[in-house]
């Protein structure tokens, strides 16, 4: 969907795209079958157009524009570039749009090929270096950064080389960032945060975290979360999690509190959280410490990620501080029973903290 919500939100099944035009469900699902005689994926990579709701692209041989006319309606427009390179057994396996620059476009296929255009795909250049090559199923995956349209990462299979690789040209060169991955499949890729921008890979081998100290991959599978295929990893900046999809094993978030550290380099001194008494029914204190004089900003969240109140948001000296909680009557409501998460923001990171109140 290009604008996030539920309507005109395409998904990709065996030989059609569905549609879903509105989030009441009142019109019929829409199904536009694939062109005929084009080589796709089983479950081909399609991409929202990010500013025409009625405009998707899907990934074949070529690069096809699927654009609702009227009603269910709907026409194919492949782009003049041919991506199998002259091999029938590939091609497109990727497609991504640049967040801060709609005109970049980055592309990859299954045999590890990437391509990247600055004329929102009219015109395409085929990189001198080469990625992973694809999952059989599922393809490989592409996210450009939000801030940087020339920054991108690409996953796929790890098996004969390196899972993940990045470029920081606009796709011109790309360097491998495997290190610290076993040889697995990467299915997913995300950032935690679009400000200090975390790494994270959903791989089959499990969760995994990119470290910029040491430029290797670390696993965060810990707790109860299951040893099995993760598919799907995306940011949720308003919990302070990593929110992972399994394969057949639900849902899982990553509490990424004591991550501070931006992608391009560098450690940042972690500022402490907690709130006492926790469990709680009536009030509670909300406490943290500073490196130094600065701004904070204190929020409470409920699970589904919807902002309740701020307790503070200003400045506080260095060292230990605190801010009173009314939990009968914060923000000019009341907390009923239930699990809440405390976010503290300063300039040198985030932490979240579990707060459980009581009838």
């Amino acid at each position: 969907s290009s604008d996030h919500t539920l309507n005109m939100v395409y998904s990709t099944y065996p030989g059609f795209v569905l549609v879903q035009r509105s989030e009441t469900f009142g019109p019929p699902l829409d199904a536009a079958n694939f062109p005929s005689g084009e080589n796709f994926d089983f479950l081909a990579n399609l991409q929202a157009d990010p500013d025409n709701p009625d405009l998707c692209y899907v990934c074949g041989q070529w690069l096809w524009a699927l654009q609702r006319v009227s009603g269910s309606s709907y026409t194919w427009t492949a782009f003049p570039q041919d991506f199998s390179s002259g091999d029938p057994n590939n091609w497109l396996t990727a497609l991504a749009i640049a967040p801060g620059n709609h005109a970049q476009w980055y592309a990859a296929t299954k045999r590890g090929d990437l391509w990247y255009s600055s004329d929102h795909g009219l015109t395409w250049n085929l990189s001198a270096s080469t990625g992973p090559a694809s999952h059989y199923f599922y393809g490989t995956t592409l996210l450009v950064s939000p801030t940087d349209p020339n920054v991108c990462f690409v996953g796929g299979a790890g098996y004969s080389g390196p899972a993940v690789y990045r470029t920081l040209d606009g796709g011109v060169t790309w360097s491998p960032m495997g290190a610290g991955l076993p040889s697995t499949l990467v299915f997913s890729l995300a950032l935690d945060n679009p400000g200090h921008g975390e790494l994270y890979a959903a791989a089959e081998a499990g969760p995994f975290r990119y470290d910029p100290g040491t430029s290797q991959w670390v696993s965060v599978l810990s707790g109860a979360a299951p040893l099995t295929t993760y598919w799907s990893v995306e940011g949720v900046p308003a919990l302070g999690t990593v929110r992972f999809g399994t394969y057949g094993r639900g849902i899982w978030d990553y509490n990424t509190a004591s991550v501070v550290a931006g992608v391009s380099g560098g450690t940042a001194r972690t500022p402490e959280l907690s709130v006492s008494p926790n469990p709680s029914s009536r009030r509670c204190d909300i406490r943290f410490s500073l490196a130094e004089d600065g701004p904070v900003k204190l929020e409470v969240f409920d699970v589904a990620g919807r902002r309740l109140a701020v307790p503070f948001d200003g400045r506080r000296p260095a060292g230990a501080s605190s801010v009173n909680l009314d939990l009968q009557g914060a923000n000019g409501r009341a907390f009923g029973a239930g699990i809440y998460l405390v976010r503290m923001t300063t300039p040198d990171g985030a932490r979240v903290s579990k707060l459980t109140v009581l009838k």
